[in-house]
């Protein structure tokens, strides 16, 4: 029993050791510890039950002696008032034997009640001990949801963060650009040198006018 009241303080004070940390969860360990508690506490009241019944006994015996000390008792006074000393011996012996018999049940009821209240404080002591820590496991068990909860949602909030791959995607894209950018100076370098580019701007002096078109159309009209 101590042994477990130690794992308790251990567990409830945030101070258990490496192994538990590591190895166990913490709300299915209290509520085995509970478990645990719940039998010690109905092997205790095994224990009370049988010791009431023996104490049920002994008291009925003990009535049933102290009733047999009253009868020789006044056996004893009757005899004695009849002067006959057999008869008074006689009684004398039974008295005697029901005063040792009474004496004898006294101190086995007064040893059986110490260990029956012992029993029952002892249970006691358990169910407010089962109590106490039925509280704390709640506690620790909505704290191990709220956690779970907690990183569940720092689990959503990083995968949901497209802030990196954005910006990822920017620079990739700006990497585009600039090469797509050094592939028409390339371009436009081997034209140069080419010759290509003073083909395009000749062309580009034998193509109409604004005037000569307008001209052209005038002569179709007139």
């Amino acid at each position: 029993m101590a042994g477990l009241f130690a794992r308790l303080g251990s567990i409830f004070t945030g101070k258990a050791n490496d192994v538990v940390d590591s190895m166990e969860d913490p709300s299915s360990l209290g509520r085995q510890i509970i478990r645990d508690l719940d039998e010690k506490i109905s092997t205790a009241q095994n224990s009370f039950e049988q010791v009431q019944g023996q104490l049920f006994l002994i008291i009925d015996d003990l009535d049933k002696a102290k009733a047999n000390v009253e009868k020789w008792s006044a056996a004893v006074l009757k005899a004695s008032d009849k002067n006959d000393t057999v008869l008074l011996n006689e009684c004398v012996e039974r008295l005697q034997d029901a005063e040792a018999e009474t004496k004898a049940l006294q101190e086995q009821h007064d040893s059986v009640k110490v260990s029956a209240d012992a029993l029952e404080d002892q249970i006691d002591n358990l169910n407010k001990e089962r109590n106490k820590s039925s509280n704390t496991v709640r506690v620790m068990q909505t704290q191990s949801e709220v956690a779970k909860a907690q990183g569940a949602v720092a689990d959503a909030l990083v995968s949901s963060n497209i802030d990196g791959l954005t910006n990822d995607l920017g620079r990739l894209q700006r990497k585009v650009d600039e090469q797509s950018a050094v592939a028409r100076a390339q371009i436009a370098s081997q034209k140069q040198r080419g010759g290509d580019d003073l083909l395009e701007r000749l062309d580009a002096t034998e193509k109409e006018s604004a005037a000569d078109i307008v001209a052209r159309l005038r002569n179709k009209q007139g």
